[in-house]
């Protein structure tokens, strides 16, 4: 109890700077610096359980960021073809959901993910669009005719499709020895990109294997 309130505290004081750094600063480098506190806060909290997250959730960050590449209308801050803000955004939400997946405790958890997922990523899209003024530099529809998700259809499928569809099966997919085949679990993240969530118990010990 005495981490997770050091960890609330640190985490508003981030907030609040963020909010002041909004009005001299993009907001998407105000966000990558907050989300980046949050997890490093997170991780001098936590230690090595939200270390292996945070590393795994970048793992399957890197993977998508790589495949599309993301350029916004405004501020683009590129790592080679890598665009650093949905990197880290992408790591900032897997790990939030990875923990969310590790406290549902009661029957069709993966139900309960899957509607978790789907409506955090519409609110924060829709947010993200209209609000933020964070909006890719293309000319695509929105979902379903809202202003969110302005994607290829391919993307927007992956996104609430793929990811939702091996939810059922994402326990199965965490071997101890991770790290010795990065290569090959990074083309598994591909196939079943939501299975990053999912990784670790409720005591932070890797899942069982196939």
């Amino acid at each position: 109890m005495k981490r997770l309130r050091k960890f609330l505290a640190f985490s508003l004081i981030s907030f609040l700077i963020a909010i002041i750094l909004s009005s001299f600063f993009d907001i998407k480098l105000v966000m990558i610096l907050f989300f980046t506190s949050v997890l490093v806060i997170g991780y001098f909290n936590y230690k090595e359980k939200v270390g292996r997250r945070i590393l795994i959730a970048l793992f399957f960050a890197f993977a998508v960021t790589s495949y599309y590449t993301y350029e916004y209308t405004t501020t683009n801050i590129m790592i080679g073809k890598i665009n650093l803000f949905p990197l880290i955004a992408w790591t900032f939400g897997l790990v939030v959901l990875g923990e969310i997946y590790s406290k549902i405790k009661l029957k069709y958890k993966w139900l309960k993910l899957c509607l978790i997922y789907i409506i955090l990523l519409m609110f924060v899209e829709y947010v993200g669009y209209n609000f933020l003024n964070i909006k890719l530099n293309s000319n695509f529809p929105g979902l379903f005719g809202l202003e969110l998700m302005h994607s290829p259809i391919g993307l927007k499928l992956f996104y609430l499709l793929e990811k939702t569809r091996r939810i059922r099966e994402c326990e199965n997919l965490f071997h101890p020895n991770f790290f010795c085949s990065i290569k090959t679990r990074l083309y598994e993240f591909c196939a079943n990109p939501i299975s990053c969530i999912a990784f670790c118990d409720s005591k932070g010990a890797y899942l069982s294997e196939r």
